[in-house]
C-alpha cells in the first residue's frame, strides 16, 4: 500500500498574515472568557460566603439574648462610655460591629481576647471608618491577619478620633508585611492617633521599616510599643524611638504655647475686667459728683427763692405796719390842705 504523504504545515514564516491576526483574535476570546469565568467564580464564591455570613449572623442575633441587647443599645446610642464586650462567639462579634458605625456613646472598646479572624476584623475596620465617637479599641489576644491590619490602616486614613489602638499578640504579619505597609501609610497620614501598641505582633524587618517610615513621617504618635522578638532592625527602632521624642517634644511646646496663651489671655481678660471696673467706679464717681452738684444748685435756688419769699413777705409786713402811719399823714396832709384853702377863700 502505498504511504500517505501528508501535508507539511508551512514554517511559521511563510503562513499569511490573516492565519496569525484570526489566532491572536481567538486567543484573546479565549483568554476573555477564562476571565469573565473566574470573575463570575469569584462572584459566586462571594455570594456564598456572604450568604453564609448572614445566616450565621442572623441565627446569632435568634440565639444570642446579650446580643440583641447591646445591639439594642447601639443602635440608640445608649451603651456606657467604656464597653468590655464579651459575647457568647466570633460570630456574634461580627454581627454587633455592623451597627458600631453611626454610635456616639461608644468612647472606649475593648474586645480582646474573643477569638476574633478577619472576617470580624473587616466589619471592625468598616465600623472605625465612618465612626466618630471611639477613642480607645482593644484587638489584643485574637488572631487576625494581615488582611486586618490593612483594613484598620485604610480606616485610620478617614477616622479623625481615635487615639489609641491596641493589636498586641495577633498574628496581624504572618509572613505578609503588606499589612505593616498599609499601616505605615496611615500612621503617616493620621493626626489623631497617639497610641499604638503592637506588641509580639512579628512585623520583622519588611514591617519594621514600614513602620519606621511610617513613625518618622507621623507628626501626631507619642507611643509605640513593640517586643524585642518582633523582630525590627535596630536602625529602624532608633529611627522609631526618635520619632516618638520629637513628636513628645512637640507636643510639650506646643502645650506650652498653649498654657502661656490660655495664661495671656486670662491675664489679658483679668486687666480688662478691672479696667471695665476702674471705668465703672470713674463713671459712678463722676455721677456722684454730677448729682452733688445739681443737688447744691437745686438746694441754693431753693434757698435763693426763699430768701425771697422771705423778703417779700418782710416788705409786705413793714407795709402793713406802716399803713396806719401813712395814712394819717395823708389824713394830716388833707387837712392842711383843705385848711390852706379855705384862708384863700376869706
Amino acid at each position: 500500500m502505498p504511504a500517505l504523504h501528508r501535508r507539511r504545515r508551512p514554517p511559521q514564516d511563510r503562513l499569511p498574515a490573516w492565519y496569525e491576526v484570526e489566532r491572536e483574535k481567538r486567543a484573546k476570546e479565549v483568554a476573555e472568557r477564562l476571565a469573565e469565568r473566574r470573575r463570575q467564580e469569584a462572584e459566586e464564591k462571594r455570594l456564598r460566603a456572604a450568604a453564609r455570613k448572614k445566616a450565621e449572623e442572623d441565627k446569632a442575633v435568634v440565639d444570642d439574648e446579650a446580643l440583641r441587647f447591646w445591639i439594642s443599645l447601639t443602635q440608640s446610642s445608649r451603651t456606657p462610655a467604656d464597653v468590655l464586650l464579651r459575647l457568647a462567639s466570633p460570630v456574634s462579634v461580627r454581627a454587633w460591629a455592623q451597627h458600631l458605625g453611626p454610635c456616639s456613646s461608644v468612647k472606649s472598646l475593648d474586645l480582646s481576647a474573643h477569638a476574633l479572624r478577619d472576617d470580624a476584623g473587616a466589619e471592625l475596620a468598616a465600623a472605625l471608618a465612618s465612626n466618630r465617637s471611639v477613642l480607645s479599641l482593644d484587638l489584643s489576644s485574637n488572631l487576625l491577619g494581615p488582611s486586618t491590619l490593612a483594613a484598620l490602616a485604610a480606616a485610620l486614613t478617614t477616622n479623625t478620633t481615635l487615639r489609641s489602638l491596641t493589636l498586641d499578640d495577633n498574628p496581624v504579619c504572618a509572613g505578609d508585611p503588606s499589612g505593616f505597609a498599609a499601616l505605615g501609610e496611615a500612621l503617616a497620614a493620621s493626626s489623631s492617633l497617639t497610641a499604638l501598641s503592637l506588641f509580639r505582633t512579628q512585623p520583622r524587618e519588611a514591617g519594621g521599616r514600614a513602620l519606621a517610615d511610617g513613625v518618622e513621617a507621623s507628626r501626631s504618635l507619642l507611643r509605640l510599643q513593640l517586643a524585642p522578638v518582633d523582630g525590627v532592625a535596630v536602625e529602624d527602632a532608633v529611627v522609631i524611638r526618635s520619632s516618638l521624642r520629637r513628636n513628645q517634644t512637640a507636643l510639650a511646646a506646643r502645650l506650652a504655647r498653649e498654657r502661656a496663651g490660655r495664661a495671656q489671655s486670662r491675664r489679658a481678660e483679668h486687666e480688662a475686667a478691672a479696667a471695665a471696673a476702674a471705668a465703672e467706679q470713674r463713671a459712678l464717681a463722676e455721677a456722684w459728683v454730677e448729682d452733688q452738684r445739681q443737688a447744691r444748685a437745686e438746694h441754693f435756688a431753693r434757698m435763693e427763692r426763699e430768701e425771697a419769699m422771705e423778703e417779700e413777705r418782710a416788705r409786705q409786713e413793714r407795709e402793713l405796719a406802716a399803713k396806719p402811719w401813712i395814712d394819717q399823714i395823708r389824713a394830716a396832709k388833707a387837712k392842711e390842705a383843705a385848711k390852706g384853702g379855705k384862708k384863700k377863700g376869706k
